[in-house]
């Protein structure tokens, strides 16, 4: 009981007024110190967003890259596709004139033997 009295004897050394006074500084200071918190937070998740802004926009940039290398590719493997469908079309073709070249070489050789044996 003499503890608590010497604690209330020591407030009534200090003026309501000295006492308010002390309590709106040590509020002011946890405002502060609030305040200061609540920067440092957004600044770690600006710091986050940006973070996540550089990462979105690389794997963007990388899955252009892909497609970009993934379409060329293609298109040379059609290119290469359609060069060999030509070059066997040609050899067709050419396979085909010599066929009727020679059929038209057989004919005029049996015309002439018939034309010879008439004689």
């Amino acid at each position: 009981s003499s503890g608590i009295n010497a604690e209330y004897g020591a407030l009534l050394l200090y003026s309501p007024c000295d006492m308010l006074a002390t309590l709106l500084l040590f509020s002011l200071l946890a405002l502060t110190q609030g305040q200061n918190t609540i920067f440092s937070q957004e600044e770690e998740l600006d710091s986050i967003l940006h973070d996540k802004d550089e990462i979105l926009h690389k794997r963007d940039t990388s899955s252009e890259e892909i497609l970009h290398k993934r379409n060329t590719e293609e298109e040379e493997e059609e290119g290469e596709i359609l060069h060999e469908k030509e070059e066997i079309l040609h050899k067709r073709d050419a396979k085909e004139i010599l066929h009727k070249r020679n059929a038209e070489d057989i004919l005029h050789k049996r015309e002439a033997e018939e034309i010879l044996h008439k004689r």
